[in-house]
């Protein structure tokens, strides 16, 4: 349900990514758009001595601008020593930066020593390593690390916060357990002293915690799974085999046993909400958008947020095909999450040729550079979890010499968008399109639109008022047409930018012919002038 205050846009970004501000259009489609790789070579990828198995999938690598000091940092897992026989305990946390975002650096530190050198590996196991050095974990894995900062911690050393799985080795089997940590500079990690509470499930949690932080709530959200995920009350005498996948009843959402996504949110990083599901696979059937196939899982799910609307880069994995992509949702509240461009991909692995061709991840916010977003991505050689099923004899090379699968088998990758450009607003060369808008109230008085013309084409825009006329001075014979490419172009009418009164309502007609318009907002500019009133 939408009502009237969804009209009440501040100064905020409008995207169309659907039709909630558009109230008619003729000669207009809209175009999806897709974030496009920056080279066909990973930004990072194992080339340290001490690396094994870098892993960069949900949720095991993290990107984020620290505003200190302007540097982009990944954190990243390495899985250790790969034998095959499972999924590896002896895991660790390294590190990388960059200042341009687009070249990394890897810096050798002393928290973790290798042959008497420094390394980037910032905490988890440590062959032969005595306790008590600046590594609490030397002992231990660390397994899916989410990582964020804390924009009012308690104290600095609580800058940096990580929730992650703690893997210790009992009775010859590994122990997983979920914790906590902080630190003042992403580098020096402490263990909290207590244990998370994730709801009525204790610290009863699952892997693959993507966490962001709600800057108009003051929370932080962390997108995971649910510790009691896979136990739906299969009835007994169901026909299954003992492997990865389990089984599946058709729009049975109390039997539902598939990877799906659960939101949990917190104020103190230690006590959490109730996970509730945000993202399940859905089974309706003739729904183009909401229909899953059958072998679909949900695996893990980052957001991102822009103006008011909610975004979220999804991990879609497919159990036949044992492969992963991305799929782009939105979302008005930040819970109900729904597929856009009728659930395409929206970044996919490339196949065969490509360091990423089986499996891609996105676990990290977009990141504004100039006038772009970068998509930093995970990406595989390799299939999800061959290399670790010989049990199940599997024959594929990933399954006959699994260490050297994993060895180059990951990196991260950077893709990227035109800011808020996901979607468009499209006219075609040959006949002439228009859009008008509902009427919506705004807090600014210019308009500023994010576009591109094509040549000869072009873009105007009328300002109506609330009696759904053209003020005078702004119908479109006064417009100047706009016929470049700007994400931040400032319309004018007959040179004025004024384009009315703020908190007055208003509505616009958008002409469009051989152009496409992507969002618009209205921020505070000059002066009024009495003629746009």
């Amino acid at each position: 349900m939408i009502d009237c205050t969804w009209f009440h846009i501040g100064e905020d970004p409008q995207l169309f990514v659907d039709d909630i501000l558009i109230e008619v259009a003729q000669g207009i489609t809209r175009r999806w758009h897709k974030p496009a790789r920056h080279t066909d070579e990973p930004r990072i990828r194992r080339d340290r001595p001490w690396e094994q198995s870098p892993y960069f999938t949900y949720s095991n690598h993290v990107v984020i601008r620290d505003p200190m000091d302007g540097l982009i940092k990944c954190w990243y897992e390495d899985m250790g020593e790969v034998d095959g026989s499972g999924h590896p305990w002896k895991t660790r946390l390294l590190y990388a930066e960059s200042r341009d975002g687009i070249t990394f650096t890897k810096p050798e530190l002393d928290i973790c020593r290798w042959e008497g050198r420094g390394t980037n590996i910032v905490m988890g196991y440590q062959e032969g390593v005595a306790p008590g050095g600046p590594n609490p974990w030397e002992g231990k894995g660390v397994h899916s690390n989410g990582i964020v900062i804390d924009p009012f911690p308690a104290t600095p050393a609580e800058r940096f916060k990580t929730l992650f799985t703690e893997i210790t080795l009992e009775s010859g089997r590994p122990r997983h357990r979920i914790v906590c940590a902080h630190s003042p500079d992403g580098l020096h990690w402490t263990p909290y002293p207590w244990v998370p509470s994730i709801g009525s499930s204790g610290g009863n949690l699952s892997d693959v915690s993507c966490l962001h932080y709600d800057h108009g709530a003051r929370m932080f959200v962390q997108n995971t799974r649910h510790g009691l995920m896979y136990q739906a009350a299969i009835p007994p005498g169901t026909p299954c085999v003992s492997n990865w996948f389990g089984v599946h009843y058709p729009a049975r959402p109390d039997l539902q046993g598939k990877r799906r996504v659960f939101q949990t949110r917190s104020h103190d990083f230690q006590r959490w909400t109730e996970p509730l599901a945000v993202s399940t696979p859905d089974d309706a059937l003739g729904d183009a958008v909401a229909c899953d196939n059958l072998d679909v899982g949900h695996y893990g799910m980052q957001q991102f947020r822009v103006g008011r609307r909610h975004f979220a880069t999804l991990g879609i994995f497919r159990y036949v095909d044992n492969e992963m992509e991305v799929r782009l949702l939105s979302s008005r509240d930040g819970l109900n999450f729904i597929p856009t461009d009728r659930a395409a991909a929206f970044l996919a692995p490339r196949g065969p040729k490509y360091w990423d061709a089986h499996m891609v991840s996105m676990t990290s916010q977009p990141m504004e550079v100039g006038n772009e977003w970068f998509f930093y991505h995970g990406g595989s050689r390799v299939h999800h979890d061959w290399w670790m099923s010989p049990q199940d004899h599997i024959e594929e090379p990933e399954t006959r010499d699994p260490k050297a699968s994993l060895r180059d088998g990951f990196g991260l990758g950077l893709a990227r968008l035109r800011k808020e450009g996901l979607a468009s607003l499209d006219g075609c060369r040959q006949r002439p399109g228009y859009l008008l808008t509902k009427p919506f109230h705004a807090d600014g008085n210019q308009l500023v639109i994010n576009a591109r013309c094509r040549p000869g084409g072009f873009v105007q825009v009328a300002v109506l008022g609330a009696n759904r006329q053209p003020l005078p001075g702004r119908e479109r014979e006064q417009s100047d047409p706009f016929e470049g490419d700007s994400t931040d172009h400032v319309v004018t009418w007959s040179g004025d930018a004024v384009m009315g009164n703020p908190g007055e309502w208003r509505q616009l007609l958008f002409y469009i012919r051989d152009a496409e318009i992507f969002s618009f907002r209205c921020p505070a500019g000059p002066a009024n002038n009495k003629d746009a009133s």
